[in-house]
């Protein structure tokens, strides 16, 4: 395998472990509308979506204002969640730290299916101006193909320009993963999985970690552990 040079993450659920609080967030804003939306189908049928695309799926309409009116339910309870306090995947800071300081060798970039209002709100409550900048990631904004089609993932290639020999991509969703995939990057890592690894294998993909603190991750990626 050639050397790592490019990391491509997703962001919800994958560097910002928020399975729970986006769980929390969309049944708060579908109870006010008398839909009661259960975990296990949240996990199942739901992660990895575009907002947009959930709340179609859910409310079964493609209004407008319907769909403006529950964005932004969501993303005010949602603020209310960060304002008290949250931080990034275990390990997440500690890689990113690295990779900035070694910038003159490394790239990266967040690839996520977020909206630039959400997005906004991490930013701010996260400190991610610390690595990133706002203007220069991927996000989804009906730009592009949804996952599993590979477009986003694609743009940020280009962004970086690195190629599928040289560039990881971090994912956490089935439907991420799978957008990855189609790809052809030569590392596609799983972290903070939620179902079956029978369903990684299946897409050849083989190195699974719960988060980015993990020895034998940095082993993988370069050679030692380097954080």
């Amino acid at each position: 395998m050639s050397q790592i040079i490019n990391f491509i993450f997703d962001f919800n659920g994958t560097l910002f472990d928020d399975t729970n609080i986006n769980y929390l967030v969309w049944k708060y804003s579908f109870e006010k509308r008398g839909i009661y939306l259960t975990k296990e189908s949240y996990l199942k049928e739901h992660i990895g979506k575009s907002s947009k695309q959930t709340i179609i799926d859910i409310m079964k309409t493609n209004n407008t204002k319907i769909i403006s009116d529950i964005l932004n339910d969501k993303n005010k309870f949602l603020k209310t969640i960060l304002k008290k306090g949250v931080s990034l995947q275990k390990g997440a800071e500690q890689l990113l730290n690295y990779l900035k300081n070694n910038s003159n060798k490394y790239h990266y970039i967040i690839a996520s299916m977020a909206s630039t209002n959400t997005m906004k709100l991490y930013f701010k409550y996260l400190h991610l101006e610390r690595w990133f900048n706002m203007d220069q990631i991927i996000l989804y904004d009906n730009s592009c193909l949804p996952k599993p089609n590979p477009e986003l993932f694609i743009k940020a290639m280009n962004k970086l320009n690195a190629s599928t020999q040289n560039t990881v991509i971090f994912e956490d969703s089935l439907t991420g993963l799978k957008a990855a995939y189609a790809t052809h990057v030569n590392l596609i890592i799983a972290i903070n999985y939620q179902s079956k690894l029978i369903e990684l294998q299946s897409l050849g993909i083989y190195h699974s970690f719960k988060d980015f603190s993990s020895k034998n991750l940095q082993i993988l990626l370069f050679g030692t552990e380097k954080y």
